[in-house]
């Protein structure tokens, strides 16, 4: 069985972003709020981006031998598939500039149950293409490709 976890990177980067979100909240909050409630605002934006950081961002994936796919989210176990009855494809956008952010979003369309996307960006581009490459392995038909390499340029 194989594991694929969000990359530490991303989680330090989200720990680190936090801090300096809320001094930016702080600072514009004074313009049209007064000290304390900048200060507070400023705090709680924060505490949410950490909190996201931390747990809504914790995501793995396992994959098996005999196909068995596995999406968890906080530990808890959100969809399963048997990739051997599944097409697979994914879209991935990228946005360049000082906080640049892959949004990368896994496509299975399963027979039985539909369409389900799924969101692995915290898995990280080079994660995400190991998870790819095995799940193709596995998977039944052609995988597609949507908007792979998007680049959008930002500041």
């Amino acid at each position: 069985m194989q594991t694929f976890r969000r990359t530490q990177f991303s989680l330090i980067r989200g720990i680190i972003a936090a801090p300096f979100s809320g001094v930016l909240v702080y600072i514009l909050g004074q313009i049209f709020l007064p000290v304390w409630l900048s200060a507070i605002a400023g705090a709680a934006a924060a505490g949410a981006l950490v909190y996201m950081a931390v747990f809504s961002e914790n995501i793995y994936c396992e994959l098996d031998d005999t196909g068995a796919f596995r999406f968890f989210r906080r530990g808890v176990l959100k969809n399963s598939f048997d990739l051997t009855v599944c097409r697979i494809g994914y879209r991935r956008k990228t946005e360049w500039g000082l906080f640049g952010n892959n949004d990368i979003r896994l496509h299975i369309i399963d027979g039985q149950n539909g369409e389900t996307f799924l969101d692995v960006s915290p898995l990280g581009t080079a994660r995400f293409n190991e998870l790819f490459a095995a799940m193709e392995k596995h998977a039944a038909g052609e995988t597609e490709v949507l908007n792979a390499g998007k680049q959008i340029t930002g500041a």
